[in-house]
């Protein structure tokens, strides 16, 4: 009620409950398509919920490549209706190239040595991609209480390199 006594009602639909009936993968040669399934951790029969399954994809599919140094990797679903509550989804696997990494640069810093800044890295320069990694180490800078933010940026060199810009 808004205090002048209407009511509003609303009649809602949610359709119907999708359930998933088959999965498939293509484009994948460095994961087979169980383990990638075993990651995904959905099977057939199961309930369809949009958000858990980009929740899923995103932390638990994709860092098989990020972590592996695949930066460019691409996974992308694709999802067909079948009769009024299944669904068949395909994912299409763009692996494309091992990412090195080229250059680090820390660019803001005025409250310490760069050094101090460098030891808390996990990764350097030469290495092979790898996003957890990568993580971890802004999580390490920031920890040292110096800064009241730490952006990543990654710059695309080439189709095999990058560099990493921290901005502190």
């Amino acid at each position: 009620e808004n205090g002048k006594g209407y009511k509003i009602l609303l009649d809602l639909y949610e359709g119907p409950q999708y359930k998933i009936r088959n999965i498939s993968w293509s484009g994948n040669y460095i994961h087979s398509d169980e383990k990638l399934l075993h990651r995904l951790n959905f099977n057939p029969g199961d309930v369809f919920t949009e958000n858990e399954f980009n929740i899923a994809i995103s932390e638990r599919v994709s860092p098989l490549y990020t972590d592996n140094g695949y930066f460019y990797s691409q996974i992308n679903p694709s999802y067909t209706p079948v009769d009024d509550d299944l669904l068949d989804i395909h994912f299409e696997i763009v692996e494309n190239q091992i990412v090195h990494i080229r250059k680090i640069n820390i660019n803001g810093n005025e409250k310490t040595h760069e050094n101090v800044i460098r030891r808390e890295l996990r990764v350097f320069p030469g290495d092979i991609f790898n996003r957890k990694k990568l993580m971890d180490s802004y999580r390490d800078i920031f920890m040292l209480n110096f800064f009241d933010n730490v952006m990543p940026d990654i710059i695309s060199v080439s189709e095999n390199e990058i560099d990493i810009q921290l901005d502190v």
